[in-house]
């Protein structure tokens, strides 16, 4: 009995996997509000007992399946940025290709506050600087942290020795992470640039743990001492920096084994640690020393290489770089100020008075470098400043809590899309990435290689033309930037990710090179009762560059009206039959990449000779 199941087991497995994996060409509509609920058509092949619809890592809210190439998906909940949509039939699973882009839309980023005696994380919209949410949490945390990608926050508590792994679509926790060798008293969160690890500072204990974000477990916990307070890491990940209150130093921990570096002193209750975009100097501030003075930290040396002097009682506590790089927002909570630092020269540039007795001590920028954000001790309010002019706009509340921490979601990579078409030399191409888009902003340069050894060309508008000198195969390529400064490259800001580029925002299309010795002619068949006129068309494959999948054939240069594909593996002639006497022919012969990308046309005429 047991070997008549297996073989049944066996047989089932076998015709599973005969059956060719579900193939997705073509999602419509392509994008869609982080809200969900909107219908999108899912084309390709193989779908027919299709058990799963998956956008990212959220199942769709329903499908149903039309046909074995059609599916129509309610897509659910999701953040800002642009998913693989796969359909699961038995057990196969459809390839990732750009087809099955889908992509999130929102109007703007969210701040992420954290507060005491609330027991929530507030969350606000910086289009409008108005609250619209909170997070229900099981008690106090001071700090909070959202992955790269913008799909999980991580919140660490005060009172109890917890993390909250929280879907940042539903703004519900899905899972609490214990940390009972830390224990209760965690002070700050950061996240690792590649998202794959969460590290939790703990005033009470003096550990930093170390959380795996892949299964949510802690890997380690780091022994330091009590009185740590701000955690920042490098851009590449290899090193985390941790403040001490107590002993006023920062001390450094390599990432890879673990171990903490030798202190670097910095002054009586450090504040924050902010690291340049390229990761190669580290600015800590000293709320309370005497000097009210930022040490410059050399990233590499892990020693202090000079200082920021800070008017005497400023009190630089919350410290933020904007993207750009060049400049750094400092938060002076002793007179309620916020200094504007040139990070070329590393001196005060400008001053910005904020209310009287507001205390500002925490500071964080959006990632188009356009806004920064100012928590107050006092108030409890955030105060939003103009990076273009510097001044300070109306505050608005948070929730009823004492703010404590602020972070701001990132800003997804856009998506680069065009169609287009390689006309014969002189003649101008066209090519159109209209359908390119940011899932926050828009896109404002698009990047052209047109695969021909002439410059890059940068474009506003996404149409643009280009003439070639040469017949041949072309690999185009584009890369598209959004308003804010996001394409391909990621920049992290310290604690968490600002510009989440990525691979989205280029894409390269090959067109293939025209067949050669294309050359038509005319043959008269006469018969008894009738004369068949044919027109014969034939060529050799193209002289560079990979062999086509097929030819095609059409009789205007619009490449409308199709009149025949001849597959590459069959002869290179085409007959057309039945033509009229006394009358020239025109046609037009392209090579079709496997892409379905098309060649610059050749022309063949055919004169009469019947």
């Amino acid at each position: 009995m047991l070997r008549i199941v297996l073989v049944v087991l066996m047989l089932i497995l076998r015709f599973d996997n005969s059956i060719a994996a579900p193939s997705i060409q073509s999602i419509s509509p392509t994008n869609g509000s982080i809200n969900g609920g909107n219908v999108i058509t899912i084309e390709g092949s193989g779908f027919t007992g299709a058990s799963a619809v998956i956008l990212g890592n959220r199942p769709a809210s329903s499908f149903t399946i039309i046909s074995d190439t059609e599916i129509q998906a309610v897509v659910p909940l999701g953040t800002a940025g642009t998913v693989d949509v796969r359909v699961t039939v038995g057990s196969q699973t459809s390839p990732l290709t750009r087809n099955d882009f889908y992509t999130y839309t929102q109007d703007s980023w969210n701040g992420i506050i954290s507060a005491i005696n609330q027991d929530a994380i507030t969350l606000f919209d910086t289009a409008n600087n108005t609250i619209n949410g909170t997070i229900p949490l099981p008690s106090d945390s001071l700090a909070s942290v959202i992955t790269p990608d913008g799909t999980k926050i991580y919140a660490a508590y005060s009172d109890q020795g917890l993390v909250s792994v929280i879907d940042a679509a539903t703004n519900t926790i899905i899972m609490n992470i214990p940390t009972p060798i830390a224990g209760p008293g965690a002070f700050d969160i950061i996240v690792s640039p590649d998202g794959t690890r969460v590290y939790v500072s703990n005033f009470t204990s003096g550990f930093v743990t170390v959380i795996d974000t892949i299964n949510n477990t802690v890997i380690t916990d780091i022994l330091l001492s009590p009185g740590l307070g701000s955690l920042s890491v490098t851009p590449d990940g290899s090193t985390v920096f941790v403040d001490n209150f107590s002993s006023g130093n920062v001390t450094p921990i390599d990432t890879a084994s673990f171990t903490p570096g030798t202190s670097i002193t910095t002054g009586f209750t450090p504040g924050a640690i902010a690291i340049t975009p390229d990761g190669t100097i580290a600015y800590a501030t000293s709320a309370f020393a005497v000097n009210n003075n930022i040490t410059i930290i050399d990233v590499a040396t892990q020693t202090s290489i000079g200082t920021i002097p800070f008017p005497l009682g400023a009190g630089p506590y919350g410290a933020f770089i904007l993207p750009t790089g060049t400049t750094m927002y400092v938060a002076n909570i002793e007179n309620d100020t916020v200094s504007v630092v040139d990070l070329t020269t590393n001196t005060i540039v400008n001053t910005i008075n904020l209310v009287p007795g507001s205390r500002p001590f925490w500071v964080v920028g959006t990632p188009d470098s356009k806004t920064i954000y100012v928590l107050n001790e006092s108030t409890d309010h955030v105060t939003p400043i103009d990076v273009a002019t510097n001044t300070a706009g109306p505050s608005f509340a948070n929730s009823p809590g004492d703010v404590q921490d602020l972070v701001m979601s990132p800003d997804p990579a856009p998506v680069a899309s065009f169609i287009g078409s390689i006309q014969p030399p002189g003649i101008p191409s066209v090519f159109d990435a209209s359908a390119s888009l940011s899932p926050i902003g828009t896109i404002v340069s698009y990047e052209w290689d047109f695969g021909d050894g002439t410059p890059l060309v940068v474009t506003a508008s996404p149409i643009v033309n280009h003439i070639y000198a040469t017949t041949g195969s072309f690999n185009v390529t584009l890369r598209v930037t959004n308003s804010a400064g996001t394409s391909t490259a990621k920049v992290f800001s310290s604690r968490f990710m600002s510009n989440n580029g990525g691979p989205t925002a280029i894409t390269s299309q090959f067109f293939p090179a025209p067949p050669s010795s294309a050359k038509g002619s005319q043959i008269c068949c006469r018969y008894p009762t009738q004369t068949d006129i044919i027109n014969l068309i034939t060529w050799n494959l193209p002289l560079v560059g990979t062999a086509p999948l097929e030819y095609q054939i059409y009789r205007d240069a619009l490449l409308t009206d199709l009149i025949a594909t001849i597959p590459a593996s069959s002869p290179l002639q085409f007959s057309d039959h039945n033509r009229l006497p006394k009358t020239t022919y025109t046609y037009y012969l392209v090579s079709v990449s496997s892409d379905g990308l098309l060649s610059s046309p050749i022309t063949i005429i055919v004169e009469p000779l019947c």
